[in-house]
C-alpha cells in the first residue's frame, strides 16, 4: 500500500490543497492521503495561526466526501516544534510496510536544505514535489538530481497544472472584506463566515 502525507498549517484548508491531493492520489495510484496539520511549524510565524481545533474542524468538513482523504493528528498532540523527519519516522513505524510519499510544494523544496535532518526524511519516505511556479521548474529538476545523488532517496515531480492559492492570500482577502467563496470548499466558506474567522 501507498500513503501520501500532506503536511501544513491548513490555515485555512482551501481548494488548492484539495486539488493537489486529488491529482497526487490519482497520478501515483495512492491508497490514501493523510492531511497532517502542524501545531508549531518550524518555518512559520505562528502568531496568525488559528487554534488547532478550528483548523482540524475545517479539514474534517473539507474532506468528508472523500473516503481516501484522512487526517493524521500526530503533530497536534505534540507540545513542541513539529519537525518533518520525526513525524515521518513515527508514521513509518506505525504504518509498517506501507510506502510513504511526503507531499511538498516547490517553493518549500527550494529551501529543503534548511529543514532539520533531511537525510532522515529520505530514509522514511519518498518525496512528491508539486510545482507552484513555472519559473522554478529548471531549478527544481537540478535540486532533485542533486538530492537523489546525495541521499539516495526518490523524488517525484508533479508538473500538472494545479489550483495555486495560498492561505495567506485567503486570510488577507477575508480581512479586507473580499469574497473567498470560490477559493475554499463551500462547507469551509460557510464555517469561516459563521464563526467570523480571520477578521482581526
Amino acid at each position: 500500500m501507498k500513503f501520501g502525507i500532506f503536511g501544513g498549517t491548513f490555515n485555512p484548508i482551501h481548494n488548492g490543497h484539495i486539488n493537489i491531493a486529488l491529482k497526487i492520489y490519482d497520478k501515483f495510484s495512492l491508497d490514501k492521503i493523510l492531511f497532517m496539520p502542524n501545531k508549531i511549524p518550524p518555518h512559520k510565524n505562528i502568531k496568525n495561526v488559528l487554534d488547532e481545533k478550528i483548523r482540524l474542524d475545517m479539514i474534517n468538513i473539507a474532506i468528508k466526501n472523500y473516503e481516501f482523504l484522512n487526517i493524521e493528528d500526530y503533530e497536534l498532540k505534540k507540545d513542541n516544534i513539529s519537525y518533518t523527519y520525526e513525524s515521518l519516522e513515527y508514521l513509518d513505524r506505525i504504518y509498517k510496510g506501507i510506502e510513504l510519499f511526503f507531499i511538498i510544494g516547490s517553493d518549500s523544496f527550494l529551501n529543503f536544505d534548511k529543514w532539520q535532518k533531511i537525510e532522515r526524511i529520505f530514509r522514511s519516505s519518498n518525496i512528491v514535489v508539486y510545482l507552484r511556479e513555472e519559473a522554478h521548474k529548471d531549478r527544481i529538476i537540478k535540486i532533485k538530481e542533486r538530492y537523489e545523488e546525495l541521499y539516495k532517496g526518490k523524488i517525484y515531480l508533479l508538473f500538472d497544472k494545479i489550483i495555486d492559492i495560498s492561505s495567506t492570500e485567503i486570510r488577507e482577502k477575508i480581512f479586507n472584506g473580499d469574497d473567498i467563496s470560490n477559493l475554499v470548499p463551500k462547507c469551509v466558506y460557510e464555517y469561516i463566515i459563521s464563526k467570523g474567522l480571520y477578521r482581526e
